[in-house]
């Protein structure tokens, strides 16, 4: 029989070595896939949080023209008190009685510093006559 020396029972340096290596790779590359998901994450955030702005400053837009007013903005409030945004419509027609205008919806982020986000769609009010009954009070102007 063959007598085991006590010093062959365990792992040899450079096996340990090689482990801690792989470990070290595996940790960097594990870190960095969810650096990167945070990264994406916080920008798609940003982007929703903007759309969903414009996409409300749209619908008072609509409704300041359907009221009569040309131009206008304003705010949304304390949860958002970065973002503003303001409104430009001009007049499609060659007649005062058509009421069809261009409106175009711009959103301000005074924390971004690329160029702030617009939208441009056509507006045709078949009602001019809408705010008889006093339901909607406007901050545009005409």
């Amino acid at each position: 029989l063959m007598s085991r020396s006590p010093y062959n029972d365990g792992f040899t340096l450079v096996e340990v070595l090689t482990a801690l290596a792989i470990l070290g790779l595996s940790l960097f590359v594990l870190l960095n896939g969810h650096l990167n998901a945070m990264t994406l994450q916080e920008t798609i955030y940003q982007v929703t949080t903007q759309r969903q702005l414009l996409e409300a400053a749209v619908g008072k837009a609509e409704v300041e023209v359907l009221l009569g007013s040309t131009s206008g903005g304003g705010d949304f409030g304390e949860r958002y008190p970065d973002f503003s945004w303001s409104f430009e419509a001009t007049s499609q027609s060659d007649y005062e009685e058509v009421k069809y205008y261009r409106v175009t919806v711009t959103l301000f982020d005074e924390l971004s510093e690329e160029a702030p986000e617009t939208i441009t769609f056509l507006y045709y009010n078949n009602n001019p006559d809408f705010d008889e009954g006093g339901m909607f009070s406007g901050s545009g102007t005409q």
